[in-house]
């Protein structure tokens, strides 16, 4: 083969190679986390009422400043939203969520791992998740806010593994 052809093989191979990392950097940035974009043209209470209006419209930074105005800190509401972004979670989602059933709520469903697509489901249905399971699941992924309520007697202590006390 002439160094010629040899040539123009080689650059082939890293045109090809470039192209593909291209690509894979394309891919890798259209999936890395969104922002929580700010809306500069319109004040927030008003975008919120834009919003309201439209919650097809609805951006991640609109559910974070409706879960603060809703009751929810502002560190708490910021892990919220950035939970629900790594869950995709859509903002139209939570802002449906959040309307219908409440900032706190909101903030419990996200902590639970509750998916998009139960959301919705629930809300189609006018429906919710049973509290006290959510505070469990929530406790459970580490949320510290989420402590499930003690509900219920305590269970009688086991003696020996598969038999209960004498006398019960």
């Amino acid at each position: 083969m002439s160094p010629l052809v040899v040539s123009a093989v080689l650059l082939g191979a890293c045109a090809g190679f470039a192209m593909l990392v291209a690509a894979v950097r394309t891919v890798v940035e259209a999936r890395a986390l969104p922002a929580v974009p700010e809306t500069p043209h319109v004040a927030p209470p008003a975008r919120l009422d834009v919003v309201a209006a439209d919650p097809t419209l609805a951006t991640y930074g609109d559910v974070r400043r409706s879960l603060v105005a809703g009751g929810v800190g502002t560190e708490r509401a910021f892990e919220v939203v950035t939970r629900a972004v790594e869950r995709h979670i859509t903002a139209v989602t939570l802002w449906l969520w959040t309307t219908e059933h409440g900032a706190e709520s909101t903030a419990l469903v996200v902590a639970a791992d509750v998916t998009g697509e139960k959301l919705l489901m629930h809300l189609l249905a006018g429906t919710a998740p049973a509290t006290d399971e959510l505070e469990l699941f929530a406790y459970l992924n580490g949320m510290p806010a989420a402590v499930p309520a003690a509900t219920g007697a305590a269970l009688p202590t086991i003696v020996e593994p598969g038999r209960w006390p004498a006398g019960d």
